[in-house]
């Protein structure tokens, strides 16, 4: 029965990585979404005239960088509970194994 409680958790704990996975995916298109939108108002910045010191201080420039902030803090969150994870599926896994080892021994010297 403790294997079967393991197997179902270890079934879990995939469906919760899977999850993770897919919302660090977001982020990093987030990120590059971002990028890719202050490439451009760089660009256009320039064609303006516009000076570099400005350009650093620009409230939309700076609207970005916080956005780019929060997004990496996200992410380095969800990093965190992705090493949980797969920390816990790897000690689980490990339980099952036994468990099994133990469960199916034949001994032949009774």
């Amino acid at each position: 029965m403790a294997t079967c409680a393991a197997q179902a958790r270890l079934l879990s704990l995939t469906m919760y990585k899977s999850d993770l996975e897919y919302k660090l995916m977001g982020i990093t298109a987030e990120k590059q979404q971002l990028t890719k939108m202050a490439a451009e108002y760089a660009e256009m910045y320039a064609e303006m005239g516009g000076t570099s010191d400005a350009f650093e201080d620009d409230m939309y420039v700076v609207a970005l960088q916080k956005q780019e902030e929060a997004l990496e803090a996200d992410q380095t969150i969800i990093e965190s509970q992705l090493q949980e994870v797969n920390a816990e599926k790897d000690s689980i896994s490990e339980l099952v194994k036994n468990n099994i080892k133990k469960d199916f021994k034949i001994n032949f010297g009774s």
